[in-house]
């Protein structure tokens, strides 16, 4: 024969009608599945934060520096802006715009990151001329280059005007490369 104890532990399906030592296990399972799921959606969440780099930052020295060389300052005062140049002159711009593009290629050394050299007029907006694929932002930034006070001020016979000071504006955008 089978006793009243066994029969209740066989008949009985849910622990809680066992007593509250049942109750009591349930309640304690709950509560460590809580906490074992608050863990695991507590280290899920925490994920990587991605740091954004503000390369603006490195764009200034590149510019100062760019300034303060005469060879580079007259090189810019030198390019020809508007439509109607020679191919001569587009030579001489190729070749300035390679001399720039060398420059900030030497001190702007992380691979992931590209740019792109253009100079414009004081007034004018220097945009950039090709779209680009880029990863994050585009980082932009320019500087006034003109001449210096030492140099001879020439007068157009003509118009009586100083042709000597064209200052133009070079701009350099810069962006994370697409992977």
């Amino acid at each position: 024969m089978v006793n009243k104890r066994e029969k209740q532990k066989f008949i009985s399906v849910f622990p809680i009608v066992d007593g509250k030592r049942g109750f009591l296990r349930i309640v304690e399972a709950s509560i460590a599945i809580l906490v074992i799921l608050a863990a695991v959606l507590l280290l899920l969440s925490r994920g990587e934060e991605k740091v954004e780099t503000d390369f603006n930052a490195l764009l200034t020295p590149i510019l100062e520096e760019m300034a303060q060389d005469t060879s580079l300052r007259e090189d810019i005062l030198e390019y020809k802006l508007g439509e109607q140049i020679s191919n001569n002159e587009k030579v001489n711009n190729e070749n300035i715009i390679g001399d720039l593009n060398d420059f900030v290629g030497d001190r702007i050394t992380n691979p992931s990151l590209d740019y792109y050299v253009v100079i414009c007029d004081l007034e004018g907006i220097c945009p950039i001329d090709y779209p680009v694929d880029i990863r994050g932002n585009l980082y932009a930034n320019e500087r006034v280059i003109s001449t210096t006070l030492e140099e001879e001020i020439k007068i157009s016979p003509i118009t009586g005007e100083d042709i000597s000071f064209f200052p133009k504006k070079v701009k350099i955008f810069l962006w994370e490369k697409e992977s």
